[in-house]
């Protein structure tokens, strides 16, 4: 991994957080925030001449797609911003490193819902907050490897 691509990951950490707060504090996320900083990044992807159409990343729209579909399905009890967020996401990481984000955030997701349950507490969880925590630990993993 290159200085310019960790810039891209550090970028894209900022982006988390601050849906993150956003989605924890109003329970939704705004597009103008998600077109905002998928634009950068993906002018940074252009800017940097990789490769737009790698397999790998076209792969990595599937997972967000069948989210939104799922979302449009079910009423949005999957919110269509947290979709949005995987697609980006799937696009930038491949669908290789995406997988490892959602499997640390479902794993997170699973324990905290479960805590909740066995404390009866009823409502829904923010998702972003989690998925920006998978993604720091995933990206927290690479640089410890570098």
């Amino acid at each position: 991994m290159d200085k310019f691509e960790l810039v891209i990951r550090g970028l894209l950490l900022i982006y988390l957080v601050i849906a993150s707060a956003e989605d924890y504090k109003k329970k939704s996320i705004s597009l103008g925030i998600i077109v905002f900083f998928f634009g950068l990044e993906f002018g940074m992807i252009i800017m940097k001449n990789l490769v737009p159409l790698h397999p790998g990343r076209v792969l990595g729209l599937l997972p967000g797609t069948i989210l939104m579909v799922v979302s449009k399905l079910s009423g949005e009890c999957i919110g269509r911003g947290d979709a949005l967020i995987i697609i980006g996401l799937g696009y930038i990481l491949g669908i290789y490193e995406l997988m490892v984000v959602l499997a640390i955030t479902g794993l997170m997701c699973f324990v905290v819902a479960g805590i909740l349950y066995c404390c009866r507490k009823r409502g829904s969880i923010p998702f972003v907050p989690f998925l920006c925590a998978g993604y720091y630990l995933n990206l927290w993993s690479i640089v410890m490897s570098l």
